[in-house]
């Protein structure tokens, strides 16, 4: 009965969408009311269809065709209700309801642009929940009701992944309100510092929501997946690190656009690409077109249709753009010496990234799409071609510290920067050992400057300062970490990575829905206890690995085979500093989140 009305209130968001996208078209609306109650009535309608399934998943509802699939009894109930949106079709869902929810929000907004937003809106919820309804619903149910489900993938059973998506997907969805924004701003001619200052805490909003996204699922990773590393340029992580190269970019071009008025057309162009990007980053992950371990779908063809609707998108938009383009008067000319003129740089910088991110992803799909050629780009060309991008970005972030909006003179700059360039090349010689560890100055170039400022400009102070901080746990992390897959007999002691490892026992155990075998390991006194689970139904075989802290270092420990002989091959991997990584990653959000004003709009 529940599902049965969440399936249906679908089909009336759907109409409400449609409603909502051509009211202002036909009946030439002059007050917001109408299309705010369209809004507000449309945003219920998906979140009582989401509600439903969310139930069915708690109650274990195996007439739903998508909790047979995702969930059985003895699953835990944290993971019944991420279950929900685990699937493909839950995961859109779980898109619509986000999509519609920054809609519903904007309807909280004082700006005059609401009625062309929401209209926007109404298009896109429309397209998408359209899509949902009749390709991908999740609420399907079976003309006869099985006595138990298949069981959530076993890689998903986890606390961070339970938040990881629809913390990632509200980040890439807070980045619809900056393009339905911008398509508005063009139609009415009013990209402007006004228009910046309304999309800028809707974009740092959004941006940190896509960081935070992105560092849990780097840490699931990590822990998860037994492989020992924190980034691996897997083409589902790029997918998802691609929209933020663009987002990053934006929150800087905004500001500019809100300071001088400058850098207009690269400011709409950037809020469009960053929420299409977000939009094929989704075809990517949730097509099947990938093949991941972070990916779990496996129909090419719904993907398509996901990509499709993308394209439509900017075609409209890039429709519109070039109407615009005709009646746009030209910035003022850049300093190059200013902040506005190296935060354009920065952008440069950060959109060929985005570029070679980007080709390195998709190439191998056309490759196998023309000439049926299976191939792969791993961690050697990203490392190759982007590093040297990401080091060159943070001598211009060190520098844009000194730099006011206006024009600076260059030998006020060069003696202003001298004592903090000699620091960071003294730390280079004192802690490093040639060319590859050339990271660590800059990582120290980052830090020194970011902290100049950090009481009169903390936002952008500490956000950049979390940059130096991840570059200084990654550099130190990938050069002096220490892996060794080493075999154990039961009780015997070894010294490997400087840590004293002992194998004291593995039982092999029964849980409800899988089974198991646990090692008790001691690392230097200290007891661990890793896993390798199996489980029948799905027939995977899952690693749960222990990590031992040490202040900002781990000792990340995994069982391996059993070679016979009561002998077992454990993998010990030291990871010095990593924490840094992800504790430079939360620094930047703070810093962004700091940044925004108790007010998200003005008014316009």
């Amino acid at each position: 009965m529940i599902a049965a009305i969440g399936y249906y209130s679908l089909f009336i968001g759907l109409a409400l969408s449609l409603t909502q996208f051509l009211a202002p078209l036909i009946f030439k609306l002059k007050s917001s009311r109408v299309i705010e109650t369209i809004a507000f009535l449309t945003f219920w309608s998906i979140v009582t269809a989401f509600v439903a399934l969310v139930y069915s998943f708690a109650i274990s509802d195996f007439s739903v065709v998508n909790v047979t699939l995702n969930s059985q009894q003895a699953t835990p109930l944290i993971y019944k209700i991420a279950g929900a949106w685990a699937s493909h079709e839950g995961s859109m869902l779980m898109w619509v309801l986000l999509l519609s929810a920054f809609n519903f929000a904007y309807i909280f907004s004082n700006n005059k642009d609401k009625i062309a937003v929401h209209g926007i809106f109404g298009f896109l919820i429309f397209l998408f929940l359209a899509f949902v309804v009749f390709m991908s619903n999740p609420l399907v149910q079976l003309p006869s009701t099985p006595i138990q489900g298949l069981g959530l993938n076993p890689l998903l059973e986890d606390p961070l992944l339970a938040i990881h998506p629809p913390i990632l997907y509200a980040g890439y969805l807070g980045f619809s309100i900056c393009f339905a924004k911008a398509f508005a701003g063009i139609q009415a001619g009013t990209i402007n510092k006004n228009w910046a200052a309304q999309c800028q805490p809707w974009a740092l909003v959004s941006w940190a929501l896509l960081t935070v996204g992105l560092i849990l699922g780097s840490i699931w990773a990590y822990y998860e997946l037994g492989w020992g590393g924190w980034w691996f340029w897997d083409p589902v992580e790029n997918a998802a690190l691609i929209p933020w190269l663009a987002a990053t970019a934006l929150i800087h071009s905004l500001a500019a656009t809100k300071t001088e008025n400058k850098q207009r057309i690269m400011t709409v162009c950037l809020s469009f690409l960053t929420f299409i990007l977000a939009v094929v980053g989704t075809f990517l992950v949730r097509s099947g077109v990938l093949t991941s371990v972070h990916s779990f779908a496996s129909d090419p063809t719904r993907g398509y249709v996901i990509f499709a609707i993308a394209m439509i998108v900017m075609g409209i938009f890039i429709y519109s753009l070039v109407k615009y383009l005709k009646t746009y008067k030209s910035d003022a000319k850049y300093e190059f010496l200013s902040r506005s003129g190296f935060i354009f740089i920065n952008n440069i910088i950060l959109l060929s990234i985005l570029v070679i991110v980007l080709l390195g992803t998709i190439y191998p799909l056309l490759v196998d799409f023309f000439i049926q050629k299976q191939m792969s780009i791993n961690e050697p060309y990203f490392n190759t071609t982007v590093v040297p991008f990401i080091l060159l970005l943070t001598i211009f972030m060190g520098v844009s510290h000194f730099l006011s909006w206006n024009k600076i003179d260059f030998i006020k700059l060069n003696k202003a920067i001298s004592p903090y360039l000699a620091i960071s090349f003294i730390a280079f010689l004192v802690f490093t050992y040639g060319y590859s560890m050339l990271a660590i100055g800059f990582g120290v170039w980052v830090i020194l400057t970011s902290l100049r400022n950090v009481r009169t400009q903390a936002s952008m102070s500490l956000a950049h300062l979390g940059v130096g901080i991840a570059i200084l746990g990654a550099t130190i992390n990938a050069h002096w970490k220490q892996e060794e897959i080493a075999t154990f007999k039961i009780g015997e002691t070894k010294t490997i990575a400087n840590q004293l490892i002992t194998l004291k026992d593995i039982k092999v155990m029964d849980a409800p829905y899988f089974k198991r075998e646990q090692a008790t390991i001691l690392v230097n006194g200290n007891q661990s206890f890793p896993e390798r689970r199996y489980y029948p139904l799905r027939e995977a075989l899952t690693t749960e690995t222990s990590i031992i802290r040490s202040g900002l270092s781990n000792v990340y420990i995994a069982i391996g085979e059993f070679l016979g002989n009561n002998t077992w091959q454990l993998r010990i991997y030291y990871h010095p500093y990593i924490i840094l990584i992800w504790l430079g990653g939360f620094v930047s959000v703070f810093g962004a989140l700091l940044g925004l004003k108790r007010r998200f709009n003005t008014s316009s």
